[in-house]
């Protein structure tokens, strides 16, 4: 008799279901109430309430796997009672997402756990409702203390999540090995072991925080409020629309964008006015350096306290990443309190420690060498092995007769803009705005690099069509999307998702990878970027080597998923800082007129 996906782990493991209770504050690791474990095949249970308790529990961590539900929260709790993260986590939260995520915009909440139990069909006994969810949840987080009556039923709702998360794994095992009946059991189960340790060591990335200038970070949020009306007055002069109060100004803003030849273009509410929209000012902030400084302005302008950082006593801001929280498995850090997704100005407060450096570590060319390696388009494959953008360029007769290096840059970014943009699905007038260049040479564009790439256009036509037939698309590690209940996959916007799916989702799967190595290797991660990892060393005689150690071991991470090194060297160490972030010229500068007003505030 075939083993079962649940026999499999039941063999390998001792099985330990396992949720806690904790109070979060912005910034710090989670101040924690309380653990409650049990051994789902024997039934025991465990209520811990101190760090003590838990690190006294009779667990071989070698041989034990622990269940749980989003464990990047349990792990944060674990790390903030000294403990570290197991190497072996099986979060039902990432595969009850991965069996169901299909893109058509299911309602929020879908996968939660107590969701999840009634659509399997769990015992109601076992499922509490909402409302006394939301009313433990409030007991919690509101006070300091509880009577004896009450912190025992806070012990008991732990205790209920922790025996329903357990008696999900079975049914959640047996729903996997049916939608994965090509796929051998023990690969199965080993990526799902490792999607849980990435979510673990999530929280281990939580803990290590972004270092920052604590000095400059306070006093923007004790003075800004006294100097933000001197700081619009000053960038008004240049934009020009705020009023003599300070209001915005909708006209003015309109004819800003007529001065800059934007205005046609800009999109347009249902009133016919210019968008205001944050997304919007994103999406065009690229075009104008008036843009870029009008979506700055208007952030720091907007914000009571400075945006992208949630930071701790000690000096360090930490914000949660969301590894697996897209259809791709893509992270997707909060703009609050992370400064990588927010305006890049604000990154000039990182600061590495004394006798440290910070190292933005970034994978060179990734989507590109992704999409070689995944259609193997043996012109594709020979561009990532150089600079690919120049040489898709080159190859189109692009450079020809030119030898200006500020026109051949000008070039090289108009390709590359195109190349990544082709990838996202975008049509050649979205093009020729993102490029500033005519409809038509937009077009002839797109046709040169389909032309020359055609190998790989073809491959993603093909896989495209595969999954509508076969219902699911998986990446070589099981990270899956399907189309089951989704009634039309004919759209542009559908097939720009569709086409993007197979890049962004192993893309995800070699950060997640890597960031497991890493940690494994004893770098310290404060945070990680799309595609890159920043990673704090000592700034002494080991630092050459370590940044060689750094690099191959990415290199290696990224072969081990896609079977291709990315780039020529495996990835580029874009920043070796130390001491302040090192910042594109106008973000240095915005940041420096931000502080110097900061300053003359007695």
């Amino acid at each position: 008799m075939t083993e079962s996906l649940f026999s499999y782990f039941q063999k390998h493991f001792r099985l330990i279901s396992c949720d806690s209770e904790f109070q979060t504050v912005a910034g710090e690791m989670p101040n924690v109430l309380c653990f409650v474990y049990k051994d789902i095949i024997t039934g025991e249970v465990w209520r811990c309430e101190t760090s003590e308790e838990v690190k006294a529990l009779p667990f071989d961590y070698n041989s034990t796997c622990f269940i749980v539900y989003n464990a990047v929260a349990e792990c944060k709790a674990w790390l903030a009672w000294g403990i570290d993260v197991p190497e072996y986590i099986l979060d039902l939260w990432i595969e009850a997402k991965n069996i169901s995520q299909s893109g058509s915009g299911k309602t929020k909440g879908f996968n939660t756990q107590l969701n999840v139990a009634r659509r399997f069909g769990m015992p109601e006994k076992y499922v509490m409702l909402e409302k006394e969810k939301d009313t433990m949840r409030d007991l919690i987080l509101d006070n300091k203390s509880w009577s004896s009556k009450k912190w025992i039923s806070i012990l008991d709702y732990c205790e209920k999540d922790t025996v329903l998360c357990g008696m999900l794994l079975q049914p959640l095992c047996a729903a996997i090995e049916e939608k994965f009946r090509d796929r051998k059991i023990p690969h199965i189960a080993q990526q799902m072991l490792c999607r849980g340790l990435a979510k673990g060591y999530e929280a281990v990335i939580f803990q290590n925080g972004i270092p920052i200038d604590l000095k400059n970070y306070n006093k923007f949020q004790k003075d800004w409020k006294k100097v933000s009306r001197k700081f619009q007055i000053e960038k008004n002069k240049i934009l020009n629309v705020y009023d003599d109060e300070g209001i915005f100004k909708q006209d003015k803003f309109e004819q800003l964008l007529k001065d800059i030849y934007l205005y046609d273009e800009w999109p347009k509410t249902q009133t016919y006015k210019c968008s205001t929209a944050r997304k919007t000012l994103e999406d065009f902030e690229e075009r104008h350096p008036k843009i870029k400084l009008l979506r700055a302005v208007k952030k720091i302008l907007e914000s009571d306290r400075l945006q992208g950082y949630a930071v701790g006593k000690d000096g360090r801001s930490r914000g949660d990443h969301n590894f697996y929280s897209t259809i791709t498995g893509r992270a997707t850090p909060s703009s609050t309190d992370t400064p990588f997704v927010s305006s890049r100005w604000l990154r000039s407060f990182i600061k590495a420690p004394e006798g440290k450096v910070l190292v933005y570590a970034d994978f060179k060319h990734e989507e590109p060498c992704i999409q070689a390696a995944l259609s193997k388009d043996k012109n594709l494959i020979e561009a990532v092995k150089e600079d690919v953008y120049m040489f898709t360029a080159n190859a189109a007769g692009a450079t020809k007769g030119v030898n200006d290096p500020d026109r051949l840059k000008i070039i090289r970014k108009q390709y590359k803009e195109a190349f990544l943009a082709i990838g996202y699905g975008m049509g050649y007038r979205a093009l020729a705005g993102k490029i500033n260049r005519p409809e038509i040479e937009a077009q002839e564009i797109i046709a040169e690099i389909k032309s020359l790439y055609r190998d790989y256009y073809a491959w993603i036509f093909r896989t495209v069509q595969m999954f509508k037939i076969k219902g699911q698309m998986t990446t070589f590690h099981g990270w899956c999307r399907s189309c089951k209940n989704v009634r039309n996959l004919n759209t542009r916007k559908d097939h720009r998702s569709l086409e993007n799916w197979p890049i962004q989702s192993h893309g995800a799967e070699i950060l997640y990878w890597t960031v497991i190595n890493l940690i494994r290797d004893d770098f310290k991660i404060c945070a990680t970027v799309h595609d890159a990892v920043l990673v704090e060393l000592d700034d002494d005689q080991q630092l050459e080597a370590n940044l060689t150690r750094l690099k191959n071991k990415m290199a290696v991470c990224a072969e081990d998923i896609i079977g291709q090194k990315i780039g020529s060297d495996g990835c580029e160490m874009k920043n070796v800082i130390r001491g302040y972030w090192q910042q594109e010229d106008d973000a240095k500068a915005l940041y420096d007129e931000v502080m110097k007003f900061l300053n003359e505030v007695e």
